[in-house]
């Protein structure tokens, strides 16, 4: 047979199969990260909302001392707010999506 037939050779259609596997395992493993990084980012949007609506309602209200925990759809909030002006408070949400939980620190303030 001479070289100039018609088609692939047998190692062409090896060597395109193996270059489009590559490309297309890239392909999926971006996407998988990108879709992994996705959820955590909209974990910490989620999370950061939650604690920013807790700190200005607990601003807002002044000094009220309390510590608890509440349940939410995606997490729990927990908080000690101490009833001394100037001491410090905290606010902690375990998101279900993230590794380890977020916590804020805040001065409480005295009331009206």
């Amino acid at each position: 047979m001479t070289g100039n037939s018609p088609g692939a050779s047998l190692p062409e259609a090896l060597v395109a199969i193996v270059v489009l596997s590559v490309g297309l395992g890239s392909v999926a493993s971006l996407t998988r990260m990108s879709a992994a990084a996705l959820v955590r980012a909209r974990a910490l949007d989620e999370t950061h909302a939650a604690l920013h609506s807790f700190i200005d309602s607990a601003s807002a209200a002044g000094v009220r001392p309390s510590a608890g925990a509440r349940d939410l759809a995606f997490g729990r909030l927990a908080w000690n707010v101490p009833a001394a002006a100037g001491a410090e408070a905290t606010a902690r949400f375990e998101h279900d999506a993230l590794p380890a939980p977020v916590e804020f620190a805040f001065a409480v303030r005295a009331g009206p």
